[in-house]
């Protein structure tokens, strides 16, 4: 019993001394602080809970709602009841009036269990103040940045946003909860991430702020922003954070480049540009208004415009420019102005005027361009649409218009006129000779005779080509025929073209008003068909309209028509005439020659129809349909087993003149399996005089295709033996005019020997052409030439006539195979 009151008392010393420790722990906390039991009944509490709450010693055992609680404090017992019941801890913030605590309750646990609870209250009323004050801080801050108008933005020394503005969660698209605590890299990637560290960096190392321009991607597309980055510095003078600040400026970027834009273009526009005030005082011009006006910047600023007025614009022009202005804002037209050196130039103005927002004219904008190079070129267009280019002379409109102006000045005056039709014999074979250019020198020639050859009233133009019409005013058709032999007579003199002296001739038709015509078609219709009369009268002469012509027109116009039609269909046939060797009678060749049968007319002679074939352009097709035609007839005699000798075809100077003639000719005979050596080409000596280079080239083609080629009516023309001998020619064919006379007329006679000894030196044979008499074969002989065609030994004759031919048995050398 001694042992157990002894350890009885040795445990209430030890539990009393435990007591002393939990008031002394309580008295040094710096709370004030309660402990209760289950029943929410105080149980403990230090000298701070019992100022608090105005506890004394009977307070041990009150019910915790019942306590007095500082003045505005909530009742808190419920929080405590659940803090024991759930038996986990709780903190939450409590307010009297005047102060403000942070409330703690804990469960207290003991080996039994949940005791009770322990309740802390701290007072943390300079904190929550501060805090407050932070949290107002940071708002006003945070509303400051917001209404900013820059893009703002807070990063750390790691380089996580902390903070961002409405502006850049607006600008970038972003969310602040998305971008706060990440990296540029994580928002933005690639480069542009790497250039803002670049720069943040440069601001941590430098502790300096640094202002830069960037282009960053935005949802937008591209925008530059004017950024300024600066760093935040802690009361330890650190930095620990980077503030950016950006401008978007890309509007005012493209208004400054738009500006620029605008000044290299007032600076270098090709228009002239005139800016004045209000009151028409030069405030600048650009260099194109210098260069034009001839006046510097300083001579024109403070001047008007009037300093360029030329005096040929009335006081009432100015005032309608004025009253469009005043009422349209602007003008357009054409001035007259003067430049610094006196000159007048005419200028395409438009002037605008410039309001401010009230609608008061600030300015006025002149843009000028000098149009005199557009005038002249007016001028130019003008000219030409009235006048030949090459001649300088009228040309067909003008001269209609003053042919009407004459029939009425006529008309009225009762007086004639006549009127010329002027065709240039022969200039189309000159042209196709000796080129465009040498044709064009001949046309100006003949311009300049003719202007010699009329009087100072009369009007000479080019009608077309090489065709001129006149207009003469005349008492009788005496002064008529004076005027026409006078141009006959000047055309007629040799021209000199390329170094070379060549002739031509005119052929002229004349019709008189009013005997022929009242009107400028009729008048021009007929004066045409007397020209085409003098040309059938062998050309260089002059012919005057009759009653007769307009009939022998028609049949002309008729006769064209149907020879279109004759190529066509079968109208055209050949017949061929035998060329013989006259000491053996063998037969060595045939001439193919086209013949016309028309349904109505009956046969048309060749030198009828092959003129105007000529002429209308139908020449080529004709000798294609020649060349066929031969070859289809020479297969055809193979077909029979007979051996025909070479043909002879004749190619006319515009045919030969056509550069694909030696392929055309090769490609036929090709066609039909016929060798080249079977065909002879005859061309005329006209068609060789000119151009020798192509001749040359033209004959080397057709010399190595394998063709025989002859120079058909020698002797009639102008041809050099200097130019002959170096062409490419197997025969020569004596023309008939030399043979007509060769047995009684001793210059024919001695023509024919001169070219038959030519062509012997030369080592080529001699063909007579026309040969009729006995007496022109024994001549011939004589002379040495043996090749010869003629009515003596045959006419031309019909496919069935020539195989007769060759069945009586005259020997004939056949083309080799």
């Amino acid at each position: 019993l001694t042992t157990v009151n002894e350890e009885l008392q040795i445990k209430s010393a030890q539990l009393l001394e435990f007591n002393y420790d939990l008031e002394s722990i309580q008295s040094c906390i710096g709370f004030p602080l309660l402990s209760v039991n289950r029943g929410l009944e105080i149980e403990r509490f230090n000298q701070l809970a019992a100022g608090l709450f105005s506890l004394g010693a009977p307070a041990v055992g009150m019910a915790l709602n019942r306590i007095k609680l500082p003045h505005g404090m909530p009742d808190f017992s419920h929080l405590v009841h659940q803090v024991i019941v759930d038996g986990q801890p709780v903190e939450q913030a409590l307010s009297s009036i005047s102060r403000h605590y942070a409330l703690h309750v804990a469960p207290n646990v003991s080996p039994r269990g949940i005791r009770g609870a322990i309740i802390l209250l701290i007072d943390d009323t300079e904190l929550h103040t501060s805090e407050q004050i932070l949290r107002t801080n940071q708002q006003k801050l945070t509303a400051i940045m917001n209404a900013s108008p820059t893009l703002s933005s807070l990063k750390d020394t790691a380089g996580r946003y902390v903070f961002i503005n409405q502006k850049f969660e607006a600008h970038f698209g972003v969310r602040a909860a998305d971008i706060l605590g990440r990296t540029d890299r994580q928002i933005f990637g690639g480069r542009i991430a790497d250039e803002f560290r670049q720069r943040d960096l440069e601001v941590l190392r430098s502790n300096e702020a640094l202002e830069i321009e960037e282009r960053v991607p935005t949802a937008q597309g591209e925008r530059i922003l004017h950024s300024v980055r600066f760093p935040l510095l802690g009361d330890d003078s650190v930095v620990y954070a980077v503030c950016t600040q950006s401008t978007d400026v890309t509007e005012r970027k493209h208004a400054e480049d738009q500006l620029r834009l605008a000044a290299r273009v007032f600076d270098h526009s090709g228009e002239g540009i005139v800016v004045t005030d209000a009151n028409a005082r030069i405030l600048t011009v650009n260099d194109a208004f210098k260069r034009v006006t001839g006046y510097s910047e300083r001579e024109a600023i403070g001047q008007t415009p009037a300093m360029l007025s030329s005096g040929k614009h009335s006081v009432e022009f100015f005032e309608e420019m004025w009253k469009s202005i005043a009422g349209n804002g602007w003008w357009q037209g054409e001035v007259w102005n003067r430049r610094k050196n006196g000159d007048l130039y005419p200028e395409w103005l438009t002037i605008n005027c410039v309001k401010d927002a009230e609608g008061n004219v600030v300015n006025y904008v002149g843009i000028f361009s000098d149009i005199s190079v557009v005038k002249q070129s007016q001028k130019r267009i003008e000219y030409l649409a009235t006048h030949d280019e090459l001649t300088g002379l009228p040309n067909r409109m003008l001269f209609n218009d003053r042919l009407k102006m004459a029939i009425s000045k006529s008309e009225r005056n009762q007086t004639r006129l006549a009127v010329l039709f002027v065709d240039v014999d022969n200039f189309k074979l000159i042209n196709d000779t000796m080129g465009h250019d040498i044709g064009d020198i001949l046309i100006k020639q003949v311009a300049e005779s003719l202007k010699v050859c009329i009087r100072a009233g009369d009007t000479v133009s080019r009608f077309g080509g090489d065709e001129f019409t006149i207009i003469c005013e005349t008492e009788g058709a005496s002064e008529v025929v004076i005027a026409a032999q006078r141009i006959v007579d000047t055309l007629s003199q040799p021209h000199l073209l390329d170094g070379k002296q060549v002739f031509t001739t005119a052929s002229i038709g004349i019709c008189l008003y009013p005997e022929d015509g009242t009107d400028c078609q009729t008048l021009l219709k007929n004066a045409d068909i007397a020209m085409y009369r003098a040309k059938e009268r062998g050309k260089n002469n002059f012919q005057f309209f009759t009653g007769e012509l307009r009939t022998l027109s028609h049949d002309r116009m008729f006769l064209i028509n149907d020879l279109r039609q004759a190529l066509a269909g079968d109208a055209f046939h050949l017949v061929y005439q035998p060329q013989l060797n006259m000491q053996t009678g063998g037969l060595t060749g045939l001439e193919a020659l086209l013949r016309w049968e028309h349904a109505e007319r009956g046969l048309v002679p060749p030198d009828k129809f092959i003129p105007l074939a000529e002429e209308i352009g139908l020449i080529g097709a004709i000798g294609e349909w020649v060349l066929h035609a031969v070859c289809t007839q020479i297969v055809a005699w193979r077909k029979a087993g007979l051996q025909p000798p070479k043909v002879a075809i004749n190619l006319s100077p515009k045919q030969f003149r056509k550069a694909h003639v030696p392929s055309l000719i090769g490609r036929t005979l090709a066609e039909h399996g016929i060798e080249p050596c079977c065909l002879t080409v005859e061309l005329t000596e006209h068609a060789l005089m000119d151009d020798t280079d192509y001749t040359l080239q033209m004959l080397s083609e057709l010399k190595q295709l394998g063709v025989h080629l002859a120079v058909d009516d020698f002797g009639t023309g102008y041809s050099s033996l200097s130019y002959l001998k170096r062409y490419p020619i197997n025969e020569i064919k004596i023309d008939r005019s030399f043979v007509d006379g060769i047995a009684d007329d001793a210059n024919d006679r001695a023509i024919a020997r001169a070219i038959i000894a030519m062509a012997d030196v030369m080592g080529m044979d001699v063909m007579a052409e026309g040969v009729e008499t006995e007496e022109q074969r024994q001549a011939l002989l004589a002379d040495g030439c043996r090749f010869a065609q003629g009515f003596l030994f045959a006419r031309p004759m019909p496919v069935g006539a020539i195989e007769d031919y060759f069945a009586q048995g005259c020997p004939v050398a056949p083309c080799p195979v």
